[in-house]
């Protein structure tokens, strides 16, 4: 069953994500001056460690110094969460905003976070796993997009689309896709039961 993560998991997954760039970044422009200036950009901080930094992730003070404040993917992920926490009217949410300025800024994020840091620890998991904190959170908020749009759609043109797909219901009811698959199949014949 998915369910949302937690804000501080989400949080936590976007400051390894800039850990990771900002390492990346360092060794792209050469370790010395700028390639520690443009690392100390990416994590908000006065002066970063000489070392691979994804070896830091685990030292609290390090990655609680990283600064994701007032950052265009901190503000993406944080659209999205409300988006699918504050649940206003469908008809009320503009979906080619929400998707302009959240779902589709956080995809584009997440498609270019290293997979492997330099230190070599494997974080493709962080960012592409279906059910890590990040994936999930983009797939509910762009579930909840697919509700709004399909209802305004219904409303005020008497089009019910395509419907939704069975990766969409499994977000809206917080059910195993493969539950809604078998819901789906040919036979058709076995409920879903859902939490949410």
């Amino acid at each position: 069953m998915t369910r949302l993560p937690a804000w501080k998991a989400i949080e936590d997954d976007v400051r390894i994500g800039f850990v990771l760039v900002a390492d990346a970044c360092r060794y792209m422009f050469g370790m010395g001056r700028r390639g520690d200036a443009a690392a100390s950009a990416i994590l908000g901080t006065k002066k970063v460690p000489g070392h691979h930094l994804d070896d830091l992730i685990q030292n609290r003070e390090f990655f609680g110094s990283i600064d994701i404040s007032e950052t265009h993917f901190a503000a993406c992920a944080r659209r999205c969460f409300d988006l699918v926490t504050v649940l206003d009217p469908l008809e009320q949410i503009d979906v080619d905003e929400a998707k302009t300025e959240g779902t589709q800024w956080l995809s584009y994020f997440l498609s270019f976070i290293p997979r492997e840091a330099m230190g070599g620890g494997d974080f493709t998991g962080t960012f592409h796993h279906p059910d890590a904190p990040l994936p999930v959170l983009l797939g509910m908020a762009e579930a909840r997009l697919a509700l709004a749009e399909y209802v305004q759609n219904l409303v005020r043109e008497s089009d019910s689309g395509s419907g939704f797909t069975a990766k969409e219901l499994s977000f809206l009811g917080e059910v195993d896709v493969r539950t809604v698959r078998n819901a789906m199949g040919p036979k058709g014949d076995k409920p879903i039961r859902s939490n949410a």
